[in-house]
């Protein structure tokens, strides 16, 4: 009798005691890439520190990391392996590129290097701007204080847009507004804009300025002695503020006396004894400022003298 032997294939039912085994490699890990690299922002004028950013992507789904090296005209910039570049370290003209280097913990893509960027011109800047009362033999004014500086090292220029009560008054190139333009009690405001030969910068404006009142100015000088009865002398005075101003004789010698509208001066020197006579003159407005004036006459016995002032 013969015996015969079946061979059952039985697939997909899991033996116990049996393992399975897979013919198939593992799968290798496959290298990150860097797709694109931008640097802004554009355009760059140095206002900010350069910065980079990095499109990667990985087959896997590794988080990629990205190493850096900057090229400042063709040369490794030594200790700067982030993404952004200061712009303290750049200058108009200068040539920059970046190299991204893409890894992702267990392997080192393909390096990529970004569109070269030729630095251009960085506008002058405006730190502060201040507005302070000036006097000179002009009289008073308001003048402007800047604190501007250029990367480039460029000189700038600036023009100045002046107003009161947000109302302008003044545009141009001159720093400076008179006083006779404004009102005790407005509130001015200067805007400057820098430039220089290439580009313009950023405006900088002023706090507000309280203007003032102005004290009127004395600009006359006390005459010589024209004869020896009469002595005259007509003081003279700049106010900005105020169409009045009253006069008087704070210190005097006896039988002087002031006309204290018109300022008109008269001494018979008749009544005058010899020896040396000081006269203060003092002008107020109608608000309340003042100046004065003070000088010496010199009255001989035979002859006037000139006056010491």
């Amino acid at each position: 009798m013969k015996s015969v032997c079946f061979l059952l294939a039985i697939t997909g039912v899991p033996v116990s005691g049996c393992t399975s085994k897979s013919n198939e490699p593992p799968k290798a890990n496959q290298p990150p890439l860097v797709r694109s690299i931008v640097l802004g922002p554009t355009p760059f004028d140095r206002q900010t520190d350069l910065l980079a950013q990095v499109d990667t992507h990985d087959p896997d789904n590794d988080v990629v990391q990205v190493r850096y090296s900057w090229y400042l005209n063709d040369q490794l910039i030594d200790g700067q392996k982030g993404p952004t570049l200061p712009a303290s370290l750049l200058k108009r003209d200068d040539r920059v590129r970046l190299e991204a280097v893409p890894f992702d913990g267990k392997i080192v893509g393909a390096s990529r290097l970004s569109e070269t960027i030729t630095i251009g011109n960085a506008p002058p800047s405006i730190a502060q701007v201040g507005i302070g009362l000036k006097s000179d033999e002009r009289g008073d004014r308001l003048q402007v204080l800047v604190d501007a500086s250029d990367r480039d090292q460029d000189r700038p220029q600036f023009l100045y847009r002046w107003m009161s009560n947000e109302r302008v008054i003044k545009e141009g190139e001159e720093d400076f507004l008179e006083v006779t333009q404004v009102s005790p009690h407005d509130l001015v405001v200067v805007e400057v804009r820098p430039r220089d030969q290439h580009s313009a910068g950023r405006v900088a404006r002023s706090d507000p300025y309280r203007v003032g009142n102005s004290a009127p100015k004395i600009v006359s000088s006390p005459p010589a002695f024209t004869n020896h009865t009469r002595y005259e002398y007509a003081v003279k005075v700049i106010d900005s503020d105020s169409g009045s101003v009253n006069f008087q004789l704070e210190v005097a010698p006896y039988g002087m006396a002031i006309d204290h509208t018109t300022g008109h001066i008269v001494w018979d020197l008749g009544q005058a004894k010899p020896g040396v006579h000081r006269v203060k003159v003092v002008a107020t407005d109608e608000q309340g400022g003042f100046s004065f004036q003070e000088f010496d006459l010199t009255v001989a016995a035979a002859e006037s003298s000139r006056p010491d002032s």
